[in-house]
């Protein structure tokens, strides 16, 4: 029986990503990376105890959010606002309204979509609290997520993981950072294993695909995709 693993995966998605995604090579570079790089040097922005998200990690989010389309886009963990600005920059390029929620107990950027184009109609929350809080929010309005970005550990005594398995569907993208060794993304992972069984794990891209755009980079945001997204071809 052929057996696929994470990595295998990451190496065959993330190819395929940047193949389809070519026509976006300028716009990363142009619009989203100046952000990015901005907000890394702004020293008004920077917390002792957290640091943000790298270059490649920037890349995996914005080439996954434009090739899966989310509409509805939930993110525990703000910070300084770069991991949902590539997510939101990838989703908006389609020209569908977005609505947008990201939460943290103290964000470094009250406003982490600046410089973000959103299409019309479009609404984005900074939701001060914990993840336990605002997904109880969410609950309220029964809407499944479309894509979920986990940059924060999930609340065990929040019960997170309960809560979750109420947001996402078997169609919900869900990125986790930090997942690498005994990481908080390895941690989440272990707690959506248990909630969840219609996903397949994708380890974070491989450095070589980075360099094919010229960026000499890594990547510790891995993925949980919906099995129904993948298929077989002929070529």
């Amino acid at each position: 029986m052929l057996r696929l693993t994470p990595s295998a995966l990451s190496s065959t998605l993330s190819n395929q990503l940047l193949r389809e995604s070519a026509h976006l090579r300028s716009l990363f570079f142009e619009t989203l990376l100046p952000i990015y790089t901005s907000r890394v040097l702004d020293k008004n922005l920077q917390r002792e105890d957290s640091g943000t998200i790298s270059v490649g990690s920037l890349l995996s989010l914005f080439l996954t959010s434009y090739t899966w389309k989310p509409t509805y886009i939930v993110e525990v963990g703000t910070y300084i606002g770069n991991s949902i600005s590539s997510i939101a920059f990838g989703a908006s390029l389609h020209n569908r309204k977005l609505d947008i929620i990201t939460c943290d107990n103290q964000p470094c950027n009250q406003n982490p979509l600046k410089g973000i184009e959103l299409p019309e109609g479009s609404k984005a929350e900074v939701f001060l609290g914990s993840s336990t809080d605002m997904f109880k929010k969410l609950i309220k309005s029964n809407q499944p997520i479309d894509m979920l970005h986990l940059d924060g550990r999930l609340l065990k005594h929040g019960n997170d993981t309960e809560l979750l398995s109420q947001l996402i569907s078997d169609t919900t993208l869900i990125a986790l950072d930090d997942c690498e060794g005994c990481e908080k993304g390895h941690v989440n992972l272990s707690l959506l294993k248990r909630a969840i069984n219609t996903h397949a794990f994708i380890s974070p891209f491989p450095k070589d695909v980075f360099q094919k755009w010229n960026l000499e980079t890594h990547s510790l945001t891995g993925f949980l995709i919906p099995k129904s997204s993948a298929s077989f071809s002929w070529q």
